[in-house]
């Protein structure tokens, strides 16, 4: 599956709103290559919220749900050397990852389960999308 960002600009706001989609999405828009940070820094997130993991103290759940065309971002706090485990379930197999490093790079894209050893020592964004349709989701984070 490849992924693109569509930006669109709103009348009467400033800047422009970015959305990661699939490419099996329909599109009226102007299809940009923004960097991860531009793109990350200007997006809208239905739920952009802080999770606490205790290293070595069990994995953190979150259960939520996205729309078509919303993702939630999820900021869990890391040290270079750890390893970041991601698990995101779904009735319908249908709510993938992105992982974006504190450099704005992305670690993960598009995925239901990984594990891997963290670059850097800083917050990981943890993006849960919907690959098709709705999503109900939850997301199993360790970080060991």
């Amino acid at each position: 599956m490849i992924w693109l960002t569509i930006t669109a600009t709103i009348a009467g706001c400033s800047g422009g709103n970015e959305a990661i989609v699939p490419d099996s999405e329909p599109a009226n828009s102007t299809l940009t290559a923004l960097s991860a940070p531009t793109t990350l820094e200007a997006a809208t997130f239905r739920v952009d919220e802080h999770i606490v993991v205790d290293p070595g103290g069990g994995p953190t759940a979150v259960s939520n749900a996205v729309i078509r065309g919303e993702r939630d971002r999820y900021i869990a706090q890391a040290e270079a050397g750890q390893t970041m485990t991601i698990l995101v379930s779904s009735v319908e197999t249908n709510a993938v990852a992105q992982v974006v490093g504190p450099d704005g790079s992305v670690l993960l894209e598009a995925a239901e389960e990984a594990s891997f050893a963290l670059p850097a020592s800083g917050g990981y964004q943890i993006i849960i999308g919907s690959s098709r349709g709705n999503a109900s989701y939850t997301l199993t984070l360790t970080i060991t």
